[in-house]
Parts: structure tokens; sequence; C-alpha cells
């Protein structure tokens, strides 16, 4: 891989630049389609497409990363709750077979409905590959 680019979401390679923590088995981003404002994603660095494909290291390393993202966030955007999402699997809505979570800080009145956050969540992964792949061409033709 390109030192300068050192994460693969997907199919997508993630500029360093772009990351807001990695540990061991984990990196964060800001998608370049977030839901909400403070909308991060927490990626694995082994690509597996599901949960039960991380080894008990790499679990326990996510519930940290996930721990740490979640504090940090929430004191950043100034608020007490998140929601937290993994789509696991095709049936569930992922669509980036690549293991990935949501933590979307939270706050009331955010959206009309609080569950209309699942119905974002459904399309998002489908946006995402628009969007990146578009600020991936851009990128490509200023170069």
């Amino acid at each position: 891989m390109n030192a300068s680019f050192d994460y693969k979401f997907g199919k997508f390679t993630i500029p360093k630049m772009f990351v807001l923590h990695s540990s061991k088995h984990f990196f964060s981003l800001v998608p370049p389609n977030p839901i909400l404002k403070g909308h991060i994603l927490i990626c694995s660095k082994r690509e597996v497409p599901s949960l039960s494909d991380l080894t008990n290291e790499e679990i326990f390393d996510y519930s940290l990363t996930l721990q740490y993202i979640t504090k940090r966030v929430e004191l950043y955007q100034n608020v007490t709750s998140s929601t937290i999402s993994i789509q696991d699997g095709e049936d569930a809505g992922q669509v980036i077979n690549h293991f990935h979570a949501h933590v979307i800080p939270r706050v009331k009145g955010d959206l009309d409905s609080n569950d209309d956050i699942y119905s974002k969540l459904t399309h998002f992964d489908e946006e995402f590959i628009k969007e990146y792949t578009v600020s991936e061409l851009v990128k490509s033709l200023q170069t």
C-alpha cells in the first residue's frame, strides 16, 4: 500500500489525514455523508464482513475503541446520547461488505421522529459509495 494511504474500507482507500483515531485493529473517520453532525464510522482494519468474523482480540479492541470514540464525540458535540449501530449483513442493510459501526451523537428533536435514524442508516452505505466515489474523482482531477 502507498505510504500515504494506510487504511481500507471495502474497496475504498482512506488517506491517513481523514482518520481521526486508530487502534491496533480499528480506525475511525468522519464519513463524507454524515447522517447527523458528529457522525463517526469505526471500521475494522482487517477486511471482514461481520462482527462474528472478528477475533476475540479484535472484539475487545472494538469495545474499547467504541467507548473511546463515543465519549470523545459526545464531549466534542456537547451531547449526552448517541445512536450506535451495526448493520451486520446484507439483510440488515449492510452494502459495504466490511465490518463497521456508526456512532451518531443525538439531541432531542434532531429528527422528526427518534426512529428516523434507522431509515437514514438504511441508505447510508449506498450514499457513502456515491459521495466517496465523487470525492475520489474530484481529487484525481485536481492532481
